[in-house]
């Protein structure tokens, strides 16, 4: 499978064309592909096959490191907050602060900065 990245066919802003005008000429010219549409970290995806809108998917925010660390049980969510201050006050990374403070071993922190694998 080619997994290399290609130059999109159409792109830009939609503020001068409707989304549904869009979907309808990808939908009447049979086209098969991807369609993304972007907003900040919003994301949505429609999938064609030969013109058949065939699968839509949705994007999410990536949890940030706070937010990974709470639901993992690791910092309550008053240990962040108290965290996040410190961090903008000092003008230190989150993470740095995470690590000075001694609450999460630097082990489990460098594990949660890491990529998934990819599959």
């Amino acid at each position: 499978m080619d997994t290399t990245e290609r130059e999109p066919d159409l792109q830009g802003q939609l503020s001068h064309i409707l989304l549904i005008d869009i979907l309808q000429m990808l939908s009447l010219s049979g086209q098969t592909g991807t369609l993304e549409l972007r907003q900040g970290w919003n994301s949505r995806s429609i999938f064609f096959q030969e013109g058949r809108l065939t699968y839509i998917s949705q994007g999410a925010r990536p949890l940030s490191l706070g937010e990974l660390l709470i639901k993992s049980g690791q910092l309550t969510p008053q240990q962040v907050e108290f965290l996040g201050q410190r961090a903008r006050q000092s003008g230190q990374s989150f993470a740095r602060q995470v690590l000075d403070s001694g609450l999460v071993a630097p082990e489990d922190l460098h594990a949660w900065a890491k990529p998934p694998p990819s599959g």
